[in-house]
């Protein structure tokens, strides 16, 4: 049982997500950050945020922060 136990425990582990590098303001170009700007005074935060996330590889929760800290 405890073997079993083990080897269910490794299959879990291989399939959880490594940590990403987080991204900040700084990291940014400023061609993305002229970008994001332009989609947010647009009113199209939703672009913008899709923008994020193509050109960082950020998952939807973290490029939504990014892109409300762009000011």
């Amino acid at each position: 049982a405890i073997i079993r136990w083990r080897r269910t425990q490794r299959r879990t582990d291989d399939l959880r997500a490594p940590p990403r590098n987080p991204v900040s303001l700084t990291d940014l170009s400023p061609d993305l950050r002229a970008q994001i700007l332009l989609l947010k005074a647009e009113g199209q935060k939703i672009e913008a945020i899709k923008l994020t996330r193509e050109r960082t590889g950020l998952g939807l929760a973290e490029a939504k922060d990014l892109v409300e800290q762009i000011r």
